[in-house]
């Protein structure tokens, strides 16, 4: 089922970025035809808000459609937005105008990267070392 959000007029550049995606969308307008539409959507007030700007017609594009995520899960259903609003339109504007693909980003997982420290931290206490087999 789709996510209806709520719409905002504008949004600032120093806000967190959830993501940014590029799509090509059938005009309510006569005559208009294919529109390429840009959503950003931010977080504000530990809410999903949504920023929509239409860049013109969808044919004028040579860059496919892309989706770039400016947050990591956390597990439970919870994200960590890690890019601001500024950044992530820098790499859609250079994405598009380049016509590169958008770039992918490998998400961390901070859990497995704790349990890592935890085992460090606990084998450093008691002088254990670790070594590897070949």
């Amino acid at each position: 089922m789709a996510q209806l959000l709520p719409q905002v007029s504008g949004v600032r550049l120093d806000e967190p970025c959830f993501e940014i995606h590029e799509l090509n969308e059938m005009s309510l307008a006569p005559g208009a035809g294919m529109r390429r539409i840009q959503s950003v959507r931010v977080v504000r007030n530990d809410r999903l808000c949504e920023y929509r700007r239409d860049l013109g017609p969808a044919h004028l594009f040579t860059c496919p459609v892309f989706i770039l995520k400016g947050h990591v899960s956390v597990g439970r259903g919870r994200f960590d937005v890690l890019e601001t609003v500024e950044r992530m339109l820098y790499i859609a504007d250079d994405s598009r105008i380049n016509g590169l693909e958008a770039p992918q980003f490998e998400p961390r997982d901070f859990v497995r990267d704790y349990e890592i420290y935890a085992n460090r931290k606990a084998d450093a206490k008691f002088g254990r070392r670790r070594f590897a087999l070949s």
